[in-house]
């Protein structure tokens, strides 16, 4: 969900009829806001990040075993 949020505010930024020094403007005022919502986009991403290296790590264990029992 931050990561929907983010871009969503950055193509609200970057899609207005505004001059790009009036855009850039706009972004870097809501820059904090941006930093926060990466922040925890990556905290979100984590768990399931970590459980996917589970899994692979898990596959390649058996796939090992059943190599030496073969």
């Amino acid at each position: 969900m931050p990561e929907l949020f983010k871009r969503a505010i950055i193509s609200k930024i970057y899609t207005t009829d505004q001059s790009r020094a009036e855009q850039d403007a706009e972004f870097s005022r809501m820059k904090p806001l941006i930093d926060k919502l990466e922040k925890y986009e990556k905290i979100l991403y984590e768990p399931e990040q970590i459980m996917r290296n589970i899994g692979k790590a898990i596959k390649k264990v058996a796939q090992k075993g059943l190599k030496t029992v073969a």
